[in-house]
């Protein structure tokens, strides 16, 4: 259940994979899991790649990495907090280059 002004997002992703020979045998037949992740209501996000970064109302950015079992990848969890919140514009992500791009208004 997620708190009071959260909702939860719900994401179907492909099972655990192995290494890449068996691949074909592993997507046959389709093995599914689900994954829960708990957003705020509010706020806007932009999902690209396996990171998910969510704008709070009060100005910070909580990121959130969708594990991959087929390329080593972790789940994890992390948040940003700009220095003047209430001058950012709009934002956006590059995963590949480890980058969150924030556009301020002046």
């Amino acid at each position: 259940m997620a708190p009071s002004g959260w909702t939860e997002l719900y994401i179907i992703f492909k099972g655990k994979v192995g290494s890449t020979e068996k691949t074909a045998a592993a997507l046959d037949p389709l093995r599914l899991e689900e994954l829960r992740y708990t957003m705020e209501s509010a706020g806007s996000w932009e999902l690209l790649g396996n990171i998910l970064v969510q704008r709070t109302v009060e100005g910070r950015f909580t990121c959130f990495q969708f594990p991959s079992a087929h390329r080593n990848v972790l789940e994890r969890t992390w948040t940003v907090e700009p220095e003047n919140p209430q001058i950012i514009q709009e934002f956006g992500i590059d995963p590949g280059q480890d980058l969150l791009i924030v556009i301020e208004k002046f």
